[in-house]
């Protein structure tokens, strides 16, 4: 399952980077951006019933900023404060939705 979604995640995150936030086509998505983005969505998920109606929504924008920023050692580096906020989130995704990551 975490195969098919990391796959999936790769074709969404090109297709995001060739669209930008607008959607329309030629526009650049900031990698920075998406993955602030994404720390955003993964650190409002603090309980079961946010985790139940946005975890996976949260975890789509994680994986798209992550994949933007791959190899962007700067970018990540501006973020190593809030890794906590991810691995909470993760070990947190992980507990409540084994399925999605067996």
């Amino acid at each position: 399952a975490i195969h098919e979604q990391a796959s999936h995640q790769q074709s969404m995150a090109a297709e995001f980077s060739e669209r930008g936030d607008a959607g329309g086509a030629g526009q650049a998505r900031d990698p920075a951006r998406a993955l602030q983005e994404g720390i955003d969505a993964v650190s409002a998920i603090d309980d079961a019933a946010k985790m139940d109606s946005g975890g996976s929504a949260a975890l789509d924008k994680l994986r798209i900023g992550c994949i933007l920023c791959a190899g962007n050692e700067e970018v990540l580096q501006k973020e190593v404060d809030q890794a906590y906020k991810v691995f909470n989130f993760l070990l947190f995704y992980a507990k409540q939705k084994p399925d999605d990551v067996s």
